[in-house]
């Protein structure tokens, strides 16, 4: 019988042996490939047979800039029939200290930034609808993409335009050039991308929204920090219907840098517990909800008070991991949203939650040994707070202001806890 050679072996064969020439041994941000590559170009039976874990092992993950040839390669990636098959993750970053240069203005009525924001548009509208199995975007912070771009100005001459002697050539008039600049931020790509997401075939899964603080960035304003989130609550984009993980933060506290707190800079119908209602009813497939306050410096939170009681008058069948962080909250509100989920929820986290209006904490846990939520194998509370002082917990010789639990018998646990819980100030 005659032995196969490497080129004659199926395709599946060779796909089970095409994973160990790719060195990942430095993470997934540094692939190395060249092992894979030059299986690729020995012949080509073998390049068409490794064409699936080639494009598997290079597109997985694509990493991209704002620079035009790294623009370029995205798009190319995204108009090839097997390229863009293979795309699931995308990375955005860019660095400040390197400015994109889109050459000279020749139409002086359209601003840069209407310029910058119609070409990303128009490209990551084309570049996602290519795109059927992409299941995540991450934009890598700090971000700031700045553009640059010139025209130049003649100033007309007051002495009579001079000849050479040589060439008899006549000099043209002196001119200035200007350079005009527009940076691109994290929220303003955030809000691009969600504008993007009607055009992704495949299902969004997963989506994580941030509102980054104003002093990340130099170029932000105001309105820049409530950008993101407002603009999420603002549309009803079909994409999140298929949602099944959330991770939200807000940022509705204090302005930083000694700037007071000015609520008319918030819209009413964006923080309201309607928008937030609205926007989570949705999203009826979530797994994973997570909302967070980037802020809770400001003693006036009636706003964010209401979002955490919006979240109990809603019901997710498939809730399976619920997390609070920096939040002010009600007793009666958390325990209505763990009464409504208490038989499917597996995962729980409280941290730096604040209880309001003569809430403690030891009731809430009391609540939650009594009615036994056998299903929870993980559950976090760090840095409870309410009117009585903070609940601390023995370990050892001191006292944590924080605890796990994770597997089994949970319930159990925590009423062993309860007995050896004290409050102090």
């Amino acid at each position: 019988m005659a032995v196969l050679t490497l080129p004659q072996l199926p395709t599946d064969v060779i796909s089970e042996i095409a994973p160990y020439l790719v060195d990942d041994s430095a993470g997934t941000y540094c692939s190395n490939l060249y092992g894979l590559y030059g299986l690729r170009l020995t012949c080509r039976a073998l390049y068409f047979k490794t064409l699936y874990n080639f494009t598997q092992a290079a597109f997985h993950t694509v990493f991209v800039d704002f620079s035009l040839e790294s623009l370029d390669r995205f798009y190319a990636i995204s108009q090839h029939e097997e390229f863009r098959k293979a795309v699931k993750r995308i990375y955005f970053s860019h660095d400040r200290l390197h400015p994109v240069s889109l050459g000279p203005v020749y139409n002086e009525t359209v601003s840069l930034e209407e310029n910058v924001e119609y070409i990303i548009k128009l490209g990551l509208n084309k570049i996602l609808s290519r795109l059927p199995n992409l299941s995540g975007v991450v934009i890598i912070t700090p971000f700031a993409a700045p553009f640059r771009s010139y025209y130049s100005i003649e100033e007309p001459s007051e002495s009579p335009t001079p000849q050479t002697e040589t060439k008899n050539e006549i000099r043209t008039p002196s001119s200035v050039i200007r350079v005009e600049m527009y940076t691109i931020l994290a929220n303003r790509l955030y809000q691009i991308l969600l504008g993007a997401a009607s055009s992704i075939r495949s299902r969004l899964e997963s989506l994580e929204l941030q509102a980054f603080p104003t002093h990340l960035h130099q170029e932000s304003n105001l309105r820049g920090s409530f950008s993101v989130c407002v603009h999420l609550l603002k549309k009803q984009y079909k994409q999140l219907h298929h949602i099944r993980q959330l991770r939200l933060s807000l940022d509705v506290g204090e302005i930083p840098c000694g700037c007071s707190y000015l609520a008319q800079e918030i819209p009413e119908e964006v923080n309201s517990e309607n928008a937030l209602c609205r926007t989570l009813r949705n999203m009826p497939h979530l797994t994973l909800l997570r909302i967070s306050f980037l802020s809770l410096a400001h003693p006036d939170l009636p706003r964010r008070t209401r979002i955490v009681g919006s979240l109990a008058t809603l019901h997710f069948p498939h809730l399976r991991a619920f997390g609070l962080n920096n939040a002010p909250a009600e007793e009666l509100h958390l325990i209505e949203i763990l009464s409504r989920h208490k038989d499917q929820l597996r995962e729980l986290l409280f941290c730096s939650v604040d209880l309001i209006s003569g809430g403690n904490w030891r009731s809430i846990i009391e609540w939650m040994t009594n009615h036994k939520m056998h299903k929870l194998s993980e559950l976090t509370i760090e840095y409870l707070k309410d009117e009585g002082g903070i609940l601390r917990v023995p370990d050892g010789n001191s006292w944590s202001y924080c605890f796990l639990f994770q597997g089994p018998h949970i319930t159990e646990r925590l009423q062993q806890t309860l007995s050896v819980m004290r409050l102090g100030n």
